[in-house]
């Protein structure tokens, strides 16, 4: 008698088990049509879902996304209508896990351009710089000449390291721009003292 009651006791869990086991595609229908049957209605308590019907060819066994998709179609269809509508709420929306290639490219060609706005910034106040101390007015001193040779190759050194300044900063370039603000300010000092 124990045998029989322990092989009853097996089957009965056995079975239990493969009853309540869910694909994806079953969990993905459930929720789906859940959503589907509330769309547009506030306040909105949805009933069971029916039993989640056999993927088509199109759609996969193991896929979420396939039996939400087709759970929230039945369950819009199955909306029951009212002629007293008050407010709309959105377009119903399908469930995708993908990220889109094209938000993706988006993104990229973003930071491209920003990148690319940086370094013009930056070459740009290198050119100020370099232009400025070159174009200083130095009365044919010798002292402010060499002062002004001294500083340019400051400003040269400084734009041929910057791409491993760059590298080190983790592209810092307000830290590059104010390596070069120093140089700069230290030429005009220098020049204030003669």
């Amino acid at each position: 008698m124990k045998n029989k009651t322990k092989i009853l006791t097996t089957i009965t869990l056995f079975v239990l088990k493969l009853s309540f086991a869910q694909s994806n595609f079953s969990k993905g229908y459930t929720s789906g049509y859940s959503s589907g049957y509330c769309q547009d209605k506030p306040n909105c308590i949805s009933p069971f879902s029916p039993i989640p019907p056999i993927p088509t060819i199109d759609e996969s066994p193991d896929s979420y996304k396939d039996g939400y998709n087709r759970g929230f179609k039945d369950g819009l269809g199955n909306n029951t209508k009212t002629d007293r509508e008050r407010y709309k709420t959105s377009k119903p929306k399908f469930y995708n896990y993908e990220r889109s290639s094209n938000n993706t490219n988006e993104l990229l060609l973003m930071l491209i351009q920003k990148k690319k706005q940086a370094e013009e910034k930056v070459q740009q106040n290198f050119q100020e710089a370099y232009s400025e101390i070159q174009d200083y007015e130095d009365n044919d001193s010798e002292e402010i000449k060499k002062i002004k040779s001294t500083y340019l190759n400051k400003i040269e050194n400084l734009a041929n390291n910057s791409a491993s300044i760059l590298t080190k900063t983790n592209g810092d370039y307000k830290y590059l721009i104010s390596l070069l603000q120093k140089i700069y300010d230290e030429f005009y000092d220098e020049v204030n003292k003669k």
